[in-house]
């Protein structure tokens, strides 16, 4: 569902919650389907410092809906059963070393030089057009080349690669997973065999070459979708705030400061996989959680929690507090963290030396089951000095 986005990035509401949930009352918990949805700042953080509940399908589930089928799906159960973020088990360990080593390569791929090169080069193209869409034509395409970079795929690959691999994790976040979606996730991944047989790809640990190309897709274009969003979010909000572009400019407010407070205000991730207590659960407010009960936990309300954040409907990067939890914390820290909040910098700091963006159209957000996506956001750019 795609709705137009009256005053999102409006200076006419400066405290207006934009993309993210209103924080006017933040119950320790809420009911979502037929789940228990953790929406406490507190709350939040202690189950993901703790990791108190298994989450996400495992391989074994989808094996069982798959069973009633004949079509092949070996390379969806394999990539399930290999993912540390749709999956735990006793060789979480494993998998979250997998994770690392890719986050590694990317990184050493993609260091922070190379990272602004290419971010002016395409800054500086959608200038010379005189603008675009800002999602669509910067942020998104930016992300996708660096992605395909890390992988080895071309941008014809990537496109193809990129659809299924999206769906299959906004897949895995619903509590209400159905037959029909994972045939159909099924029936994509098995159709990019040609791609992941003819690129070479040095296997991650006990893995094949073929299996690792897809773990490393996995790896990489869910976690990084939140970066792309939230830097439109950034960039259109200062859009509507040139006081603060300026200040920012002056180095009067630190860039990293405002890049916390945006992810935090924006909500690009809304709540993790759900999952099943491991056993009976009381939460910091005293609500309790029986064992086995299926629960996720909402980052984009903990991040909005009036608890934890005073003014929480303000994006304010001057707050005391800069403690936002949208890239999770402990074992369920997402091991994209630290490269995306190099990536958020470069790219807003070389947009506010090089270019003024002004807002020419609507904005429109999708909300997703992972969160807010930009669906429209047209702008022009306007080149400085």
């Amino acid at each position: 569902m795609t709705r137009a986005a009256p005053p999102i990035h409006g200076a006419a509401a400066p405290t207006e919650p934009r993309a993210g949930p209103r924080a006017a009352a933040c119950p320790e918990t809420l009911v979502a389907g037929r789940t228990r949805l953790i929406a406490s700042y507190d709350g939040v953080r202690e189950d993901l410092r703790k990791a108190r509940s298994a989450r996400g399908p495992t391989a074994t589930q989808i094996a069982r809906m798959l069973s009633v089928t004949d079509q092949p799906h070996g390379l969806l159960l394999d990539l399930l059963s290999s993912s540390p973020f749709l999956s735990t088990g006793a060789d979480h360990a494993v998998k979250r070393r997998r994770a690392v080593h890719i986050l590694a390569r990317l990184g050493r791929l993609w260091p922070q030089e190379r990272l602004a090169t290419e971010y002016r080069r395409r800054l500086t193209g959608l200038m010379e057009r005189g603008g675009g869409d800002l999602y669509h034509d910067l942020s998104l395409p930016f992300l996708k080349a660096v992605i395909a970079d890390a992988i080895g795929l071309d941008a014809a690959q990537m496109e193809q690669v990129f659809k299924p691999v999206s769906a299959l994790f906004a897949t895995a976040q619903r509590d209400d997973m159905r037959l029909q979606d994972f045939q159909s996730i099924a029936a994509q991944i098995e159709g990019l065999r040609p791609i992941i047989d003819s690129v070479p790809v040095e296997p991650l640990e006990g893995m094949s070459p073929q299996s690792s190309l897809l773990l490393m897709a996995q790896s990489l274009i869910p976690p990084l979708l939140v970066p792309a969003n939230s830097l439109t979010y950034a960039q259109l909000h200062l859009a509507e705030h040139p006081a603060l572009a300026a200040r920012l400019t002056a180095g009067q407010i630190r860039i990293c400061d405002y890049i916390h407070e945006s992810l935090r205000h924006f909500g690009a991730l809304d709540r993790t996989a759900p999952g099943r207590a491991k056993d009976d659960l009381t939460l910091p407010r005293g609500e309790e959680i029986a064992q086995g009960a299926l629960y996720t936990c909402s980052i984009a309300r903990a991040n909005r929690d009036p608890a934890r954040f005073d003014r929480p409907d303000v994006l304010d990067p001057e707050r005391a507090l800069r403690s936002e939890i949208t890239f999770g914390t402990g074992p369920h820290r997402c091991p994209a963290a630290g490269f995306s909040l190099i990536l958020l910098e470069t790219a807003l700091r070389l947009q506010l030396e090089l270019c003024r963006i002004e807002v020419v159209g609507e904005v429109s957000i999708a909300r997703t089951a992972i969160g807010p996506r930009y669906q429209t956001a047209p702008v022009r750019l306007h080149p400085l000095g």
